[in-house]
Formats: structure tokens, C-alpha cells, sequence
């Protein structure tokens, strides 16, 4: 892929259904649509608890989220319940 910048890039490849991210510093903000922590965000800024993933996200961008599972999601990982 080409881009005239990083940012760019990052906004093609950061954009997934279902989910609104946000960047800031060059970390990526991650919320599943439609969820108060995603309005909230955009309105109030970042929540005080929060979960970082480093490297996580495309082209090695730290990813930032309410909880694990939100970045989970957003990188469609899914866990083999363990017996």
C-alpha cells in the first residue's frame, strides 16, 4: 500500500465495521459503534480506565480500549475456551 503519509495509511487500515477508532499520538483508540464508551470519548476524551495493547494494531500501532475485549474484537482474535 501507498500513502502520502503514515496517517493515512493508518486511517485506511485502522477502518473496520462496527467499530469507530480515534488516533491520538500516534496510538490508535479503538470502540465498538454505538457504545457509551464511544461517545463518551468523543465528547469527554479518554476514559481514566483503560487497556493498551503496544504494537498491536496495524503497521505496529499501540492500540487503546475500554477493555481487552474491544481490541480483541477489533483484531478478530478469538480465545479456545480451555478445559
Amino acid at each position: 500500500m501507498k500513502s502520502d503519509s503514515r496517517e493515512t495509511a493508518l486511517a485506511y487500515l485502522m477502518s473496520k465495521p462496527g467499530f469507530v477508532t480515534f488516533m491520538e499520538d500516534g496510538r490508535a483508540w479503538v470502540f465498538a459503534e454505538g457504545t457509551d464508551a464511544a461517545t463518551s470519548f468523543a465528547e469527554k476524551g479518554a476514559p481514566e480506565k483503560h487497556v493498551t495493547v503496544i504494537g498491536a494494531g496495524p503497521m505496529r500501532t499501540t492500540l487503546k480500549a475500554p477493555d481487552r475485549e474491544t481490541i480483541d474484537a477489533f483484531l478478530g482474535v478469538t480465545l479456545e475456551p480451555t478445559n
